[in-house]
């Protein structure tokens, strides 16, 4: 088996951050506006900064974090360009649940859960190409066990203590 890795969506990121963004532009346009106050090209550049970082951010995430299926092993590799490699003999079982956020709004989350019923890591599907997710779940050779029902996230992450965000 060749191994298939695939990277994460640009787009999803970036749309978490557009409200944040247009409430920054308008502050900072305020800001230089009322630039003869000493105190508002300190404050445009504050609030400039953030979105900057923010997008330094999600460019070295889509450039590091993959996801990565091969010949026996399986794992992904995080923002700072560390592997996690698992064995394929480690994963027990797939579940997608959807969990509801402060958005209010059910985001399908995949937990990858070893033999002792603990996340090995955990997977939210809007950020990465599902095609992609759904030939990198084949590979792994489980079925994926879906719980219809949403869940808070606090009580998930209370159910499935250790789990590795990605």
């Amino acid at each position: 088996m060749d191994t298939l890795t695939i990277a994460p969506l640009v787009a999803p990121a970036l749309r978490t951050i557009a409200p944040f963004g247009v409430i920054v532009a308008l502050v900072v346009g305020i800001a230089l506006v009322l630039g003869r106050l000493p105190w508002s090209i300190l404050l445009a550049a504050i609030f400039a900064l953030g979105p900057l970082t923010f997008i330094g951010f999600v460019s070295i995430w889509t450039r590091n974090t993959t996801l990565f299926v091969g010949s026996g092993y399986f794992g992904f590799t995080d923002v700072l360009g560390r592997r996690k490699v698992f064995s394929l003999s480690d994963l027990r079982r797939i579940r997608e649940q959807q969990v509801v956020t402060r958005r209010r709004r059910p985001i399908p989350i995949l937990y990858l859960l070893d033999v002792a019923d603990r996340p090995l890591f955990r997977l939210s599907r809007p950020f990465w190409d599902s095609a992609q997710v759904n030939k990198y779940l084949n590979q792994l050779g489980l079925p994926v066990e879906s719980d219809p029902a949403p869940i808070k996230s606090k009580d998930v992450d209370n159910e499935l203590k250790g789990s590795n965000p990605n």
